[in-house]
């Protein structure tokens, strides 16, 4: 059987000159050529994949919101007063208040906001309301939840400079026996008085008819 002689390294001996003495060097003490290139080649590799791996930068578009359209002009369409024999009585405009006091100047519409499929109104006094609407060649449908039917209310300003809101307010008084009943309202969807008369209450019904025309642009009234 052959012994395995250790790998002996020649070390001048200095205490006897030209002699030499024999050690044994440990083993692993020198990295082996091959080790050393394997080492620095994965050092290499993974520099090069760090750069590699960098992300793409991210760009995020800001999304800018719906704008806040202000009123900016009104004007009367129908003001009228209908009789219980049916006939129609064109009112003055003077007589506005007479009518309605100061229901149209507190309740309509400061500013309005069309965002997606939802108009938001804005009123005074903090007045907030939403509604779900639509817009087909150029008009503006609002769905009436109660009769589950989309009704016209308005339209798109020329350029989609703004929008045009349709705004319906009557005063219904109703005799009876009993005494006499007035109902005010406010209605954008509500298009003709017509829809208000009852054929129980038709003998006995008269009614004030008053619309208006909103225009909301990104502009404020001029007299406000």
């Amino acid at each position: 059987m052959t012994k395995q002689t250790p790998c002996l390294r020649s070390i001048k001996d200095t205490s006897t000159p030209g002699k030499y003495s024999y050690r044994p060097r440990a083993r692993g003490t020198y990295l082996k050529p091959v080790s050393l290139y394997l080492l620095m080649l994965l050092t290499g590799l993974s520099f090069s994949s760090c750069l590699k791996e960098k992300e793409e930068p991210i760009i995020i578009c800001p999304v800018v919101p719906a704008p806040t359209l202000k009123l900016s002009s009104s004007q009367i369409k129908e003001f009228k007063q209908i009789n219980p024999d049916g006939s129609e009585q064109e009112l003055p405009h003077s007589s506005l208040t007479e009518h309605f006091s100061k229901r149209p100047e507190l309740f309509r519409p400061d500013s309005v906001k069309l965002e997606n499929d939802s108009l938001h109104v804005f009123k005074p006094h903090g007045i907030k309301e939403a509604y779900k609407v639509k817009t087909e060649k150029n008009l503006l449908y609002i769905f009436n939840t109660s009769l589950n039917t989309w009704a016209p209310v308005g339209g798109l300003l020329a350029g989609a400079s703004g929008i045009q809101l349709h705004i319906s307010w009557y005063k219904k008084t109703t005799t009876s026996a009993t005494g006499v009943l007035n109902v005010y309202g406010q209605e954008y969807s509500l298009d003709s008085y017509k829809d208000l008369i009852v054929p129980q209450e038709k003998d006995h019904t008269s009614i004030t008819w008053l619309k208006q025309q909103f225009d909301y642009t990104l502009r404020h009234r001029q007299d406000q």
